[in-house]
């Protein structure tokens, strides 16, 4: 037996090598599969051989192997059917110990074929799978009589919940992992436009049709999900264009699947940035410059990705059409000379064909009803796609018209402008737009391609009152919400053309496409968002907005109060839309403090020494709140703390309680310091108090850093006694949670044990560092910024620092500052998801501002840290 497993083996693996060559070769993704797929099931027969199997046991393909559809590192699923008699099951076994010591990886099942029929009640995804059987080897008589116990069956159940748990295993499944076909890190398989997205369709027509299930004898000649687009052609489901758009992009899909597989060497359906690169190479896109190989690459699978979820959705429609009741006299309510709702669809109610400006006023009925096209409107929306790029068309003033009417809607506004941009009208119209599709950015801050990021940024707008009264209320009060929308829409218009310059060039463009669409009266609003849009989220999370100077200069970009809004909501929306972990409470709290100040500034038209006054004003309010909480006898030190507090910020960040707690703290033992945990969500604030000292912010992040934790935002409060007032937001550097007791309590000991002296922070983090090993980077992401840049303020000097995030990174470059004999009065820490922008206010030692030479000779210092953390990361061991 060892021979025959050895032999076997052998020729296994000879057939998988010759695989990935015909892989390499470029061979069609298909191709591949059929290869892998009869080198697998040699093996099987060869195991079946093996255990001199009777006519009493058959070996099925199912799951993605049954439809021919195996990847390098798939998994593999046979059902054995067996007759009567328990001696079946033990050949069973027989034959998986043979596949297994050939190194086979392989999951089995054993059942007689009334248990395979029992499936369909007990289990939905074991069903899927057994419709996906095809023969390997064994009895073909038992197969046989498996293949018409399942037509038989199929063709007399008629309940159809099967195709119902399928529809909404399909909504279950987008939410989860990308209900969108534009994401930048794709699941090959569960996302929008993946794999999966043909296999539903697959399992809901077998499960219906009998006329989609195999053939009798059906031999391996191609991929399940092939025949099946073949017979959706032949029985005039689909139409010829249908046919080649999908199945030339599941051989894309298929074929890009391989290679991830190939390139991660394991069982991988996510293409994260990490292989993006590697996979792209393999797939033959290759340019001098590794990003615009990486793109075309990128823009490519959007494109078939798109194709594969637009059939999903035009015949998983059909099918959750045919579970409602039939017969009747259809229902329909006329729209226009041209349109009407026939069964809640919008469709025609006369032929248009190319007539571009009646076909447009189809998206002004799909965003007044909320309801969608059938399939005849968007096949000649589709086959007329080019009468939108008319010149007569984009200038037309009936088309501007409609178009405005989107964007005025009643909660349709994303709705349709996403249907517009699926079908390709919209970069037809404003083909401006037409260039941020598919645009990819290179890094794990952005979630989505531009236009997809655009069309999310407008929909998350739109919807904002249902989780958030006061923005929602701020939108409807909005006077002119079309060039609120426009102003999201052409946000990012220029980052084809320079992703750093784009608010600038993106004007110029903006205007353009709106003088030519003949929306001259929103060009100056528009222009304003798109020139500002990232100015908000600037001044709110990288300065300090308690100084009032800094306040005031914002407010000097508005005309009035009604652009101001604007600005916040379009804030709001883009940073909400870049991706799940941008948007949070914190930043919430810091942009709508902004807001509220720059409003009272703006309508009240205050001047500097007004602003100052007021906020003096805000702080005793905040002040007497206080005093009211806590014992008569304690007013004098609460007046006292908040005079030693010169940045208004302070009272705005933390709330009553929690500076009550300051003070207590303060008042009790200021010789050693006080640290205080506090979970929220996923992150873990923690607040440290303590005498000021050089180092001291240095010796803080040290603690942090050698206890795996991750500084996402921090804010540095100095009293003008010396006392500071820090506040973390951290999470686990390896779970990416909250901190756990454990790490709580080693930190707070750490902390005690570095003021004490009986610690040396350089040291811990050494220590620390011993777990870790140095991995040398492949590559470093162009698009994240690496700079040290500084500017002045009336009363500091502020040093800002970008650069990719690593490990102790914030320790050494505060370490650095404190070694030129700087002090940190207030900082602003924030990490994105790929790097870090951290700002400084800070003045020398002896309370004077650093000279041009002290602060060149910081920044190169500060440089070496980044360039000596890009050239190297520390992993966990």
């Amino acid at each position: 037996m060892r021979e025959e497993v050895g032999a076997a083996t052998d020729r296994l693996n000879l057939r998988r090598e010759n695989a990935k060559k015909l892989h390499a070769s470029g061979a069609k993704g298909s191709e591949v599969s059929l290869a892998l797929t009869a080198a697998v099931d040699e093996a099987i027969a060869r195991a079946v051989e093996e255990a001199e199997s009777p006519d009493n046991l058959t070996a099925v393909a199912v799951g993605g192997y049954g439809r021919a559809e195996l990847c390098p590192h798939s998994d593999i699923d046979i059902l054995f059917i067996v007759g009567n008699g328990i001696e079946s099951s033990f050949l069973a076994q027989r034959i998986m110990h043979f596949l297994w010591d050939m190194g086979l990886n392989i999951g089995h099942s054993v059942r007689n074929v009334g248990q395979v029929l029992q499936t369909y009640k007990e289990d939905h995804d074991s069903w899927a799978a057994t419709l996906e059987y095809r023969y390997v080897a064994g009895s073909a008589k038992l197969f046989g009589k498996l293949e018409s116990a399942i037509r038989d069956f199929v063709s007399k159940n008629a309940d159809r919940s099967f195709v119902s748990s399928t529809l909404d295993g399909i909504r279950v499944r987008h939410n989860k992992y990308g209900k969108s076909t534009s994401l930048l890190e794709p699941n090959l398989k569960k996302s929008a436009g993946g794999l999966r997205d043909l296999h539903a369709l697959l399992w809901m027509y077998r499960a219906v049709y009998p006329d989609f299930l195999p053939e009798a004898g059906y031999s391996l000649k191609q991929p399940a999900i092939l025949d099946f687009l073949n017979r959706l052609l032949d029985k005039g489901l689909i139409n010829q264009l249908q046919y080649n758009h999908t199945s030339e992009a599941f051989e894309f899909v298929l074929r890009t699947r391989q290679s991830l597989h190939y390139q991660s060497s394991n069982l991988n359906d996510l293409l994260d940035f990490e292989i993006q690169k590697k996979v792209a190479a393999d797939m033959g896109y290759v340019s001098a410059d590794y990003t615009k190989g990486l793109e075309s690459f990128m823009r490519d699978y959007f494109r078939h990705a798109r194709k594969i979820y637009r059939l999903n959705q035009v015949l998983s429609e059909k099918m959750r059409a045919s579970l409602k009741p039939q017969g009747g006299k259809p229902e329909m309510t006329n729209l226009d000379d041209d349109y009407a709702l026939i069964n809640g669809q919008i469709a025609f109610r006369r032929e248009i064909g190319k007539a571009p400006v009646r076909l447009f006023k189809a998206f002004h009925h799909k965003a007044k009803t909320g309801l969608h096209f059938d399939e005849s409107v968007h096949e000649t929306l589709a086959r007329e796609l080019g009468t939108f790029s008319e010149p007569a068309f984009q200038k037309s003033e009936e088309a501007a018209a409609i178009f405005k009417s989107v964007l005025l809607s009643d909660g349709n506004v994303a709705f349709t402008l996403k249907s517009m941009n699926e079908l390709g009208v919209l970069g037809r119209y404003l083909p401006e737009f037409g260039k941020l599709i598919g645009f990819f950015q290179h890094n794990v801050y952005h979630y989505y391609t531009a236009d997809e990021h655009t069309l999310a940024a407008i929909e998350n707008l739109e919807s904002v009152g249902g989780h958030d009264e006061t923005l929602g209320k701020l939108l409807k009060s909005v006077k002119r919400p079309d060039a609120l929308y426009f102003g999201v829409l052409f946000h990012d218009i220029a980052k084809p053309v320079s992703i750093g310059k784009h608010e600038i060039i993106g004007v110029d463009v903006a205007e353009k496409a709106l003088g030519r669409i003949g929306l001259d009266d929103v060009i100056e609003d528009v222009g304003f968002l798109v020139r500002n849009h990232l100015k908000m989220e600037q001044i709110a999370f990288r300065r300090n907005i308690g100084d009032p100077e800094t306040v005031y200069g914002f407010t000097r970009l508005f005309a009035g109060a009604e652009q101001l809004k604007m600005l916040y909501l379009l804030t709001y929306a883009d940073l909400s839309a870049v991706n799940p972990t941008v948007w949070t409470k914190w930043k919430a709290q810091l942009l709508h403090e902004l807001y509220r100040k720059s409003f009272t500034i703006i309508t009240e038209s205050l001047d500097r020494d007004a602003i100052v006054s007021l906020q003096a004003q805000q702080r005793q309010q905040k002040e007497k709140a206080i005093i009211s909480q806590m014992p008569s006898d304690k007013s004098g030190i609460i007046k006292r703390h908040f005079n030693s507090i010169k940045n208004d910020l302070y009272s705005v960040m933390f709330e009553d309680e929690e500076i009550v707690r300051h003070i207590e703290a303060i008042n009790s033992d200021i010789n050693t310091v006080h640290v205080h945990f506090e979970q929220s969500d996923d992150y873990t604030d923690v607040t440290l108090i303590a005498r000021d000292a050089p180092f001291q912010l240095a010796r803080f992040c040290s603690s942090l850093s050698a206890n795996d934790v991750n500084i996402v935002d921090a804010n540095i409060f100095t009293r003008d006694d010396g006392i500071i007032i820090d506040r973390f937001k951290v999470f686990d550097n390896i779970t990416r949670r909250n901190l756990t007791d454990g790490q709580m309590a080693k930190i707070e000991t750490d902390l005690r044990g570095i003021l004490t002296g009986d610690t040396d922070p350089e040291h811990l983090f050494e220590r620390h560092r011993m777990k870790w090993q140095r991995r040398l980077k492949n590559e470093v992401n162009p698009n994240i910024k690496v700079a040290v840049q500084t500017s002045e303020t009336t009363d500091f000097t502020l040093i800002e620092v970008f650069a990719p995030d690593s490990l102790g990174f914030l320790y050494k470059v505060t370490s650095a500052m404190s070694t030129a004999g700087l002090s940190i009065h207030f900082a602003k820490i924030a990490t994105r998801v790929d790097g870090i922008v951290d700002t400084f206010y800070v003045l020398r030692n002896d309370g004077t501002k650093p000279s041009q030479e002290e602060l060149d000779a910081l920044r190169e210092k500060v440089l070496r840290i980044i360039n000596e953390s890009i050239d190297s990361e520390l992993i966990f061991k």
